[in-house]
């Protein structure tokens, strides 16, 4: 992994925080969100007709209609205005406009187009408002692997898409082991162009995440976490112990000779330390587990996770998630909480409002008026759901 030097480290100390600290402040507002549905999706339908088996991802189209990301079942769903299912695209397979098995998380790419990575297939498929597929774009390899993960290089979770249309993701530099199943992930920003050519790879300093390998592998909920969501311009990325989030130009992410790349500013994040208690630690576990397909791997996860010690102390966000209209929502609740708790920031850093999520939601999109998300209910049925959002 590329050494970030300790003059570096000063300055974003010294230099960052201290510009940060100079940042006036703004009239904050209370934004509201809805607890009942615009529009709720079940994943069976009233005839018990299967309608998504396990959504990990969606976007909201201008007119209305939605696609959903369905992992379980190797499927891009397009439904109506009204919820009603209209196509499906995709299904597993080696062959054009199929997915070979490993889809992540899906993300808009672009107005009224989602974009989700075959992590075992190395290709980005972006489906357009009709739910056909556009096109499918390999991602070149390099030669090396990092040992049981993935192919360097190569996406580690999900991809997102810039403004500027380049892809953006997380891939992994250095793995540590610690007996008898601890990782440590180092991890680089890569920047990828509209044909997935390389553009950069670049350190960033305290990309980090703690994990657990067991029949699969589990980040550890409540440790340091680094976080990626485009926003405006921008790519916004935070390491959830440092309570500061670096806002990257995807077009120009690192200094000439340099591979550490360089945040245009930093945002600095309200921050209330306290320690989370025990029922939270739980509760965050049950969220992690549950974005696992796989049921004995997740009971494994489980299992493991909860030898783990609570943490002393709550990390200073959970989540960032850039807006339709150029604003990061930092999600400054745990992990796993009932209730949600977002502040939204300016792109100077200014705090402009606070909103609160009544339910436990998987975030896929925040619009200008709408959060797109899943939830599970009670009787464990899957939800889809748009809920609105109202700006006061």
């Amino acid at each position: 992994m590329p050494r970030v030097s300790a003059s570096w480290r000063s300055c974003f100390f010294r230099c960052g925080l201290m510009a940060l600290s100079s940042a006036p402040l703004s009239a904050q507002s209370r934004w509201v969100v809805d607890q009942t549905p615009l529009l709720d999706i079940r994943d069976l339908s009233a005839s018990n007709t299967v309608q998504f088996q396990f959504a990990v991802g969606g976007t909201r189209l201008s007119n209305g209609s939605i696609l959903v990301s369905d992992q379980r079942a190797g499927l891009v769903r397009l439904f109506d205005r009204d919820g009603k299912a209209v196509r499906t695209v995709g299904g597993f397979g080696k062959g054009p406009g199929k997915f070979t098995g490993g889809l992540m998380p899906a993300a808009r790419c672009g107005q009224d187009t989602l974009v989700v990575y075959d992590k075992t297939g190395f290709r980005a498929t972006i489906v357009g408002p009709t739910g056909v597929i556009i096109r499918q774009i390999s991602f070149a390899r390099d030669s090396t692997k990092s040992p049981a993960f993935n192919e360097k290089g190569t996406p580690f979770y999900d991809v997102k898409c810039a403004q500027s249309g380049a892809f953006v993701f997380f891939s992994i530099a250095r793995v540590d082991k610690t007996p008898p199943n601890r990782l440590s992930f180092y991890m680089n920003l890569n920047i990828r162009d509209r044909n997935g050519e390389s553009q950069a790879t670049h350190a960033v300093p305290f990309a980090f995440a703690e994990a657990l390998q067991v029949k699969g592998v589990f980040p550890i909920p409540m440790t340091r976490s680094t976080y990626l969501d485009p926003v405006g311009p921008f790519v916004a990325v935070g390491t959830s112990d440092t309570a500061v989030v670096g806002l990257y130009n995807p077009s120009s992410v690192g200094n000439a000779g340099s591979t550490v790349a360089f945040p245009v500013r930093w945002l600095k994040i309200p921050r209330q330390p306290r320690a989370p208690t025990r029922a939270e630690f739980l509760s965050a576990i049950d969220d992690e587990v549950s974005k696992s397909d796989h049921l004995q791997s997740a009971e494994a996860g489980r299992a493991a996770l909860t030898l783990e010690s609570t943490p002393k102390a709550l990390p200073a966000f959970s989540g960032l998630f850039g807006d339709e209209d150029g604003k990061l929502w930092v999600q400054v609740s745990p992990q796993g909480a009932k209730t949600m708790q977002f502040v939204v920031l300016n792109l100077d850093g200014l705090v402009i409002a606070h909103v609160t999520i009544p339910m436990g939601l998987k975030v896929f999109e925040i619009g200008h008026d709408y959060v797109l998300g899943s939830y599970q209910a009670k009787d464990d049925a899957a939800h889809v759901v748009v809920l609105k959002l109202r700006r006061e």
